[in-house]
């Protein structure tokens, strides 16, 4: 079902430190900085092979901000890469699977379509031993924005927590 690391979303207390540190110590410069989808934060972005490796610097009062400061910096979650995820949906669904009803700002009957050219659906944790499992589609290279179009426009199944 899953092909490969879609991204990685790590939470951080300062992006700019970051992207620094990580020019410095690793030689790499991000694809891209920008703002968070709806004011949630500020992010650099990094493409590492076909993977999307993101760091957020979460606005307060977002429920990333409140992680970052129960758990402290780490990895908020991964999203899988999927080739079809209506067929992946029904997939989960069918094993006990669900979605929680806190979906993403661009909510859609659980699939969220992506500024970055992809749509998600988040699992519902509590159906996932309390790990936040993503699952992704590429439906545009990255960085163009789908809204309004992709499988979540059409309709689709399930429900979907944090957003991506």
């Amino acid at each position: 079902m899953f092909k490969y690391v879609h991204h990685i979303e790590y939470v951080i207390r300062n992006r700019d430190e970051l992207v620094a540190y990580v020019e410095r110590k690793f030689g790499m410069k991000p694809s891209e900085i920008r703002e968070k989808d709806g004011g949630r934060g500020k992010e650099a972005r990094y493409k590492v092979g076909q993977t999307l490796v993101r760091f957020l610097e979460p606005a307060p009062g977002t429920k990333q901000a409140k992680h970052l400061e129960e758990h402290g910096p780490g990895i908020d979650h991964v999203s899988w890469g999927v080739d079809d995820i209506e067929q992946a949906a029904k997939q989960l669904k069918a094993k006990g699977i669900g979605y929680t009803d806190e979906a993403t700002l661009r909510k859609d009957r659980g699939m969220a379509p992506s500024q970055q050219g992809f749509t998600g659906i988040n699992m519902d944790q509590k159906d996932t031993l309390g790990v936040f499992f993503q699952i992704a589609q590429q439906t545009a290279p990255a960085g163009k924005s789908q809204a309004g179009t992709g499988p979540a426009a059409k309709g689709s199944t399930g429900k979907g927590p944090k957003g991506s």
